[in-house]
């Protein structure tokens, strides 16, 4: 809403389309069809802390992942099947 300046619904999700964000040092966007959120697929497998590739635990469990397969969210992205209708334009 900041970037919109504003609280109406067409400008905060014209704000959303251009949203860009990083998490986790990945960064994924905001799909303007549809408003799903497109991000790198990580996959990972659960392993003992300070296995090969697993440098910290999850919550103090001793466990932790190992990063197995990125996938960039160009790849891992489907085909929006939605019919979104803006508002204002019913």
């Amino acid at each position: 809403m900041q970037r919109a300046a504003s609280t109406e619904a067409l400008p905060v999700a014209r704000a959303l389309e251009q949203a860009r964000v990083t998490l986790a040092g990945r960064t994924g966007h905001m799909r303007a069809e549809d408003h799903q959120f497109q991000q790198p697929l990580v996959v990972g497998v659960m392993e003992r802390q300070g296995a090969p590739g697993v440098p910290f635990d999850v919550e103090g469990s001793g466990y932790g992942f190992r990063v197995v397969r990125e996938i960039s969210a160009a790849q891992a992205e489907l085909p929006a099947a939605c019919a979104m209708v803006r508002p204002g334009k019913a």
